[in-house]
């Protein structure tokens, strides 16, 4: 019964992780212009500002195998959150665009991280169902990814500081 229970919460919380993924990636997308006004930076800055976070997501999945390997998906995964949060505390407290370019490099390394363990640990755990569970944590991203704007525009106009939505999205992971 505890093993089930387990499988249960690990469907649970792998299905809110990719969730959150993606609120976090289209609140990213929501606030980037106003992000970019605040610092007085151009267009082309704001494109590099985008870019930078899919830099940040581009290194880890060279490594993965081989931190997988030696500490486990388990370790993987937490670490992989831990890096996601501490690029949500840097971006809601940065008062410079080099500090955010820097903050969004380590969120996108996060969640790559997070993202293609997460699904590791799915088709590992259940291979008589990983394509139904990958299927599932994919409808789980896309439902957040509906949802980040929704939520990113009720908490601006109830006078969220738009730098307190990364904080928010650290503080779910």
């Amino acid at each position: 019964m505890q093993h089930r229970q387990h499988r249960g919460l690990l469907i649970a919380v792998s299905y809110a992780t990719t969730c959150m993924l993606g609120v976090y990636v289209t609140v990213y997308q929501y606030t980037i212009l106003t992000i970019a006004q605040s610092f007085g930076v151009n267009a082309a800055v704001m494109g590099f500002m985008i870019g930078m976070q899919y830099l940040g997501m581009s290194a880890p999945p060279l490594f993965i195998g081989i931190f997988s390997g030696r500490y486990g998906k388990k370790k993987l995964l937490i670490a992989s959150y831990a890096l996601i949060i501490l690029g949500a505390l840097l971006v809601g407290f940065t008062h410079s665009i080099a500090a955010f370019l820097g903050s969004v490099f380590i969120i996108g390394a996060g969640f790559s991280v997070t993202e293609a363990t997460t699904s590791a640990v799915l088709s590992d755990e259940f291979p008589e169902a990983s394509r139904r569970h990958l299927n599932f944590s994919q409808v789980g991203f896309s439902v957040g990814a509906l949802a980040g704007p929704l939520i990113a525009e009720a908490l601006l106009t109830r006078g969220v500081a738009v730098m307190n939505l990364y904080l928010l999205c650290g503080a779910a992971f």
